[in-house]
């Protein structure tokens, strides 16, 4: 029996090759035992043991190529993020962070791909390895965690305005740094307009907690004057749930579809 084979989720090429989803560099610096902390959307939380988790989904020239070169730009931009160095990122800065940050929400799509469709499309995913182009309806927010060795990424959901816009939100913990992505897609009667999708509320204003750095800002301040960390009011997961609902009416949908 024969098999097609999964294509690159951002060229044309086959996926040949397992890319870590984890950087070498990010598990050395930061000494990494503990288990990787992964959920996306409904399925059960998982505390991964191998750090060193890889996936089938990209092709070695991406692998090699672009992926390698963006990660490379952003090692001493994040290595000083999550390891708590003190300093302002400049617009310059603030982008390649957000740049980064879209390539980790693309391959938690691709971990979500069992609940449902790939949410970033074919065209979206080439033009970030092209030209480095976010897609459209795109937010990227760091926060700051008080523990500096955690390492994690969580993908939720949220279906508003009568279930005509989607939001994937990806959150990534390195260390002390706390990484959201926010994309939503639209129907086309929202095309031209702009739409918000609002938050939860958060133990403080929501500003003085998370720090926007796409679209870029003059200035991005690190560290925040707020830290989350695990207990309840503070806790890390408000910021990672914050966007998250709807998620039990795709469920619903997906049920009573069967």
């Amino acid at each position: 029996m024969f098999y097609a084979m999964r294509k690159c989720l951002f060229c044309e090429n086959p996926a040949k090759t397992r890319e870590h989803i984890w950087p070498e560099w990010v598990l050395k610096r930061l000494n990494v035992r503990e288990p990787i902390h992964q959920k996306m959307g409904n399925e059960p939380a998982q505390l991964l043991p191998n750090p060193e988790q890889k996936v089938k989904a990209v092709c070695g020239t991406c692998n090699n190529g672009w992926m390698h070169e963006l990660e490379n730009l952003n090692i001493p931009l994040i290595g000083n993020l999550m390891q708590d160095v003190a300093f302002a990122l400049n617009g310059l800065q603030q982008y390649q962070l957000a740049t980064w940050a879209v390539k980790m929400s693309m391959i938690g799509d691709f971990l979500a791909r069992s609940q449902r469709p790939l949410f970033f499309d074919q065209v979206e995913r080439e033009q970030l390895r092209v030209a480095n182009n976010l897609p459209d309806r795109t937010q990227v927010w760091i926060a700051r965690y008080a523990f500096p060795d955690h390492v994690g990424i969580w993908g939720t959901n949220s279906w508003a305005l009568d279930m005509t816009v989607h939001a994937f939100i990806t959150t990534v913990v390195v260390g002390h740094l706390v990484v959201q992505v926010l994309t939503a897609q639209c129907f086309e009667k929202w095309d031209g307009i702009k739409v918000n999708v609002e938050p939860r509320p958060g133990p403080l204003p929501w500003p003085q907690l998370v720090t926007g750095i796409w679209p870029t800002v003059v200035s991005a301040a690190w560290p925040p004057t707020f830290s989350f960390n695990d207990d309840t009011e503070f806790s890390v997961f408000r910021v990672i749930r914050r966007f998250s609902y709807g998620e039990d009416l795709l469920s619903k949908a997906a049920r009573s579809s069967d």
